[in-house]
């Protein structure tokens, strides 16, 4: 293993680490939520900080991006698979509106092909780019309908802790996308990432440690949870090896030479005249 996946395993081991003191402290919260977000900007501070340091270390030993190998490749699919169970579950579990079951439910799945399909295209194409973006909507989805279900619920501890959870996961999945459309800010959109998996971390962690406390939110239910899940995998995959930015398409050399050739002629006619 390079040094580049060794310090990419030690950023998602302290996002996990991270996300631990997070959903045991929550654990034993009474009356107030202060110190749990003075813990969550700390662990914010610490992911932001680590990512400047690796960025750092990597320009300064000019260490060369991380190429996917077979761990990167599983963790696609296995997010992928997970995202489709994710979809036949909301279907069966969710209640209320046939509609928009059946719209979250294949959002889900959808997204979970799409990253089954990434594989097709070794994730490296601009296909691959475009079907690394599905579960940002799935999610955005997802967080408006959970919204909209416990809009009336005057108790916010019972639903503001996912709100806050599945809406860093909508930053920290986006922010691993971004980086193969803009090559810009590369220790923001690292510290994003693995922010949001530290978020999605500390929640699955907390489930464990209070299940029935979770799932008594209004549309929290083990296939959200299962959704949630998948995404925090491709968030890790994006940590581990961090896709890069596709180069421009650059133009075939037959049009190059054809627009060259178009140029020599107007010269040659304006010189004639």
């Amino acid at each position: 293993m390079n040094t580049t996946k060794k310090l990419s395993l030690l950023q998602i081991l302290l996002s996990v680490l991270c996300a631990a003191v997070l959903a045991v402290y929550r654990t034993g919260l009474q009356a107030t939520g202060k110190g749990f977000l003075l813990l969550a900007m700390i662990s914010l501070v610490l992911c932001i900080g680590f990512s400047i340091g690796i960025n750092g270390f990597r320009k300064k030993n000019r260490l060369r991006p991380a190429e996917p190998d077979k761990a990167a490749y599983s963790l696609i699919a296995c997010g992928g698979f997970l995202l489709m169970a994710a979809g036949l579950l909301f279907f069966f579990q969710t209640s209320g509106s046939m509609l928009l079951r059946v719209v979250g439910a294949v959002l889900s799945f959808v997204a979970g092909l799409a990253a089954v399909m990434r594989l097709k295209e070794k994730d490296a194409t601009e296909k691959a780019a475009v079907l690394s973006t599905v579960p940002i909507f799935m999610l955005g989805f997802f967080l408006l309908m959970f919204y909209r279900s416990n809009g009336d619920n005057p108790h916010l501890e019972t639903f503001g802790y996912e709100i806050a959870v599945f809406s860093l996961a909508i930053v920290g999945v986006y922010f691993s996308v971004s980086p193969r459309f803009n090559d810009k800010a590369i220790w923001l959109r690292l510290g994003a990432t693995a922010f949001g998996l530290t978020m999605a971390v500390h929640e699955w962690i907390y489930f464990a440690l209070r299940p029935q406390e979770v799932l008594s939110a209004r549309g929290i239910t083990i296939g959200a949870l299962l959704m949630l899940l998948g995404c925090l995998v491709l968030m890790a995959e994006a940590l581990y090896c961090p896709p890069q930015k596709y180069p421009e398409p650059v133009a075939p050399k037959d049009e190059e030479k054809t627009e060259e050739t178009d140029e020599t002629e107007e010269t040659s006619e304006e010189t004639d005249s």
